[in-house]
């Protein structure tokens, strides 16, 4: 028998046995805390190989934006920028807002043209159809395409020029909202901005930028409200990141996806696949839509609870429980939780292969006279084959995805079990137990909870960290205390 090297996959059950080879090879040092087990249960890709990376390279090498000027206009006379998380290198998307003589606003949502790049069933097209989606998870990242593409080639790098799919949206001075044209170009970034950077300018009004960010958020915010007039429900619990310093502390950062340059963002992505999407349907392209049925009725009362009040845990998670789950489609449909009539995703082309299969159909579209796509295109691959493979990877990536989170959220837990955690009751295991359900809110989980007496469900508790494994997946609460009003 060969020795365990340290890049051999073990797949584990939920034996004892499992758990004590597990143990072994901790041991040993085959086998590390960040040793990504979910994926590899489920043969997630985790490299590349050698051929791969070569192809890669040569394609990156050979890229010269003035052979893609002659079927592409450039756009020198936008200011086009970037806002990304300060850790991220693959920067799908770029913004510019310019104000119109009638005094409106044209938005404009500019796309890298990773399909005028990536020759399609090229090797780097094949292994990212396989992959589906890049892989995010706080102490590393598995791109759809290797580095020097993804990071460089691909992404909308400041001062470089770059091949967009440009999607402009026309605002009018009374916040009257209307698609304009979808176009083949190329743009320079001027500026790369974080999230960071971005609402300071926003705040004080000063440094590059600030008006053009001003206009931005003030027609986002509009937009925004104007889908939430045509149905679009907000659940309100607050999205979060986590990520793993180099020394190995996990950090949690909080925030509101609609606050500042998030929201500001987060929307014109959602007009941009809406537009995509629109624009789609029009033109009969084979896409994959994103669309979710309408909730039950039983969300109605919680709903209208919202517009008047802000909404508890329970409120919040009650209304997740009642929402229909997202699905793909070859057909157009009503995204229900967003309040858009037809939406496709197509403003992730470097992390997602969907978008980037959206770009191919409507960039053959745009270069024929007719704006019809080419049949011959579709022949290639088939559309049904391409939804089925994209779903059930996508799934896979997710689940998995969960799982090595919570690995590094009971990490934080045991790197940070001193402290005092604010939970929130959401319900008991039957009528007359004392144990409880609850919502912690550093880490955004549900977990156990022994109360010491039954608290009305929506009250907010301190808790300590009694017992916390990781690699176990195991974490007890204690109760302390109420939480002070």
């Amino acid at each position: 028998m060969r020795a365990v090297e340290s890049d051999d996959r073990v797949v584990l059950s939920g034996s004892q046995l499992a758990k004590k080879a597990a143990d072994l090879l901790y041991r040993c040092g085959r086998w590390h805390f960040s040793t990504p087990t979910a994926l590899y249960k489920r043969d997630l890709p985790t490299t590349f190989d050698a051929d791969l990376e070569k192809h890669a390279a040569r394609l990156a090498a050979s890229f010269q934006p003035s052979q893609i000027y002659a079927s592409r206009v450039h756009r020198d006379d936008r200011i086009c920028f970037t806002i990304d998380d300060r850790r991220s290198d693959d920067l799908d998307d770029a913004l510019s807002i310019s104000k119109t003589s009638e005094g409106g606003w044209q938005i404009g949502v500019h796309i890298s043209a990773v399909a005028a790049i990536v020759p399609i069933h090229s090797p780097c097209d094949l292994e990212a159809r396989r992959r589906s989606s890049s892989i995010y998870l706080p102490d590393r990242t598995w791109g759809m395409f290797p580095d020097c593409l993804a990071n460089d080639t691909l992404s909308l790098v400041e001062g470089e020029i770059r091949p967009v799919l440009s999607f402009y949206i026309n605002v009018t001075s009374d916040f009257s909202f209307s698609f304009g044209e979808i176009k083949r170009e190329t743009i320079c970034v001027a500026k790369r901005l974080t999230y960071e950077s971005a609402d300071d300018r926003i705040r004080t009004g000063y440094g590059m930028l600030a008006d053009e960010l001003c206009d931005l958020l003030m027609c986002t915010d509009m937009h925004r409200a104007e889908r939430q007039q045509n149905g679009a429900i907000d659940i309100g619990l607050g999205e979060m990141t986590v990520a793993v310093e180099s020394d190995g502390e996990v950090v949690i950062e909080h925030y509101d996806n609609a606050e500042m340059s998030r929201g500001l963002v987060a929307e014109c992505m959602i007009m941009a696949n809406a537009m995509a999407g629109d624009w789609a349907r029009q033109h009969g392209l084979p896409v994959i839509y994103r669309k979710q049925a309408s909730p039950n009725d039983a969300v109605e009362p919680l709903l209208a609870e919202s517009e008047r009040q802000h909404l508890s845990v329970v409120q919040s998670l009650a209304i997740r429980k009642h929402m229909m789950p997202a699905t793909h489609s070859l057909v157009a449909g009503r995204h229900a939780g967003l309040g858009i009539d037809s939406y496709v995703q197509v403003t992730s082309p470097i992390r997602r292969y969907s978008d980037l299969w959206a770009h191919r159909l409507i960039e053959n579209a745009l270069a024929s006279d007719s704006e019809t796509f080419d049949a011959q295109l579709v022949d290639t691959i088939n559309p049904d084959g391409l939804l089925y493979d994209f779903d059930r990877q996508i799934r896979e990536i997710r689940l998995s995805s969960a799982q090595e989170r919570r690995k590094w959220l009971l990490q934080y837990l045991d790197q940070n079990r001193d402290a005092l955690y604010e939970v929130e009751i959401i319900d008991y295991e039957s009528r007359r137990s004392l144990m409880a359900e609850v919502y912690l809110y550093q880490t955004q989980m549900r977990l156990p909870l022994a109360c010491p007496q039954r608290f009305d469900a929506g009250t907010r508790h301190l808790v300590k960290i009694s017992a916390v494994d990781a690699m176990a997946n195991l974490v007890r609460l204690a109760y302390h205390a109420p939480q002070p009003q």
